[in-house]
């Protein structure tokens, strides 16, 4: 997000939330399938996938952030610092245009989600909670 000019996002939905994440680190989107479980990790590593001959980790997004439910249909294919990994959300629902200004600061958050949680962009009367791939890694970088 270093440009104020036009950007592109990919929004999908979390129950009843709808997120959005930089399109730049996305690599593809797919549905959900039954990952190799890696024994003793947190539960939001549900576990690793064969994709196109790179192992990727699959992480529960809504496992990471505290939201509850079980829909999960899709994974977003993501190269995050070299590291393939899939983020697990219940649907992928269309790209968004944007630009950096058009991001409001979150009013709140947990401390633990601080980093990943950017703020909120206004789209088409909607508001869409903005993901940030740098807290993401933080987040993940003790874990993959």
């Amino acid at each position: 997000m270093g440009d104020n000019g036009p950007q592109k996002g990919l929004m999908f939905s979390m129950g009843s939330e709808r997120y959005v994440i930089d399109i730049s680190e996305v690599e593809g989107v797919m549905e959900n399938k039954r990952p190799v479980s890696i024994p003793g990790s947190p539960s939001y590593l549900t576990g690793i996938l064969n994709i196109r001959g790179n192992l990727t980790v699959l992480v529960d997004l809504r496992d990471l952030l505290g939201i509850t439910g079980s829909k999960r249909a899709d994974i977003i294919l993501m190269n995050l610092e070299g590291k393939s990994i899939g983020l697990v959300v219940d649907k992928v629902e269309d790209i968004v245009d944007y630009t950096p200004d058009e991001i409001s600061p979150l009013p709140v958050a947990r401390d633990r989600d601080a980093d990943m949680l950017v703020g909120v962009l206004r789209k088409d009367d909607e508001t869409l909670i903005f993901l940030s791939e740098e807290g993401l890694i933080k987040a993940l970088e003790a874990e993959v």
